[in-house]
């Protein structure tokens, strides 16, 4: 067992550079230490508590495989080139090119904006991409950032700004901030004035509140002056339009699908991207699990019924 221990850590460390032997000892529910002891010590007092849960653990997780080699429904949709996804990419190269000035990317809620601005950042290496959560406040954008560019760490939110402003103007880097809508106006203004000192556009992606925050319409009338500042640097507002009823053909293309299925499939996911995703998984983990080989119309209707849609 100490072998097929040391095999697997190594088996793990070739995908991840990080995996180490704690995070074994979490995964397998035991306490620190236990697992360096047990590969060091052969007469380890509890050995035998390691060996047992090591082996519940490569049980299970042969148990997934087995049952991931059966399903056809547990991973993304296929990135496919949408009329969307070429309108951003075209409105980003846009913006990109724009210095001190802000571009906004609009959409609702499931429409692929996230998975649009990961596929761009993959082949444009000067873009930062940053993704916000509702209790960001303007100290953790600034350590991001700081992690981003391998600045260390900084005295205060001012010289933070300073030192993050200076690089992305050294290097031609340009910020794109994608949940944008969970900012603050406190998050809102630090990234407008990294933007004025580094002369680089920002770029801000979010549903239609984050146009709402801009507008002060929830920051409350005591930010509209400071919010003015925000407005006047604003470029472009661009929105993505959502999946189009002819682009469900290829979806079911890359899906595995029949293209029969197509209309019933813009039906249930209404242009909505998650929504659609989530009626395709649905419907080929359940075709799998039962056997067959393709789904039907009648696969697509027994999904609607398990679904919120």
């Amino acid at each position: 067992m100490r072998n097929k221990i040391i095999a697997y850590l190594k088996q793990q460390r070739e995908k991840d550079e990080s995996f180490s032997q704690s995070k074994l000892e979490n995964k397998l529910g035991i306490k620190k230490t236990y697992l360096s002891q047990y590969l060091n010590n052969p007469d380890f007092r509890y050995a035998a508590g390691v060996e047992e849960k090591f082996a519940i653990f490569l049980k299970e997780n042969k148990e997934k495989e087995e049952v991931k080699a059966q399903i056809k429904g547990l991973n993304n949709l296929e990135f496919i080139h949408t009329s969307d996804v070429k309108r951003i990419f075209s409105r980003l190269v846009l913006a990109s090119m724009q210095g001190d000035r802000i571009s906004v990317i609009l959409g609702e809620s499931g429409t692929g904006k996230t998975r649009i601005i990961k596929e761009y950042c993959k082949n444009h290496l000067e873009a930062i991409c940053i993704e916000a959560t509702p209790d960001m406040n303007a100290k953790d954008i600034l350590k991001r950032l700081c992690v981003e560019l391998n600045l260390g760490d900084f005295k205060s939110n001012h010289s933070g700004i300073l030192k993050v402003a200076s690089e992305l103007k050294k290097c031609g880097k340009y910020l794109i901030v994608d949940e944008a809508e969970h900012l603050k106006w406190r998050v809102l203004e630090t990234l407008r004035r990294i933007m004025d000192f580094s002369k680089q556009p920002l770029i801000l992606v979010g549903t239609h509140w984050l146009a709402d925050s801009i507008s002060s319409g929830r920051l409350g009338s005591k930010r509209e002056q400071e919010l003015a500042q925000l407005r006047n640097r604003c470029l472009g507002r661009y929105e993505l339009k959502g999946l189009q009823k002819e682009e469900y053909v290829e979806i079911c293309k890359v899906s595995g699908i029949p293209s029969n299925c197509a209309w019933k499939l813009w039906e249930l996911g209404c242009g909505n991207f998650r929504k659609s995703e989530g009626v395709i998984r649905l419907t080929l983990t359940r075709v799998s699990l039962s056997g067959n080989e393709s789904a039907t119309l009648e696969d697509l209707e027994s999904t609607k019924a398990m679904m919120y849609l």
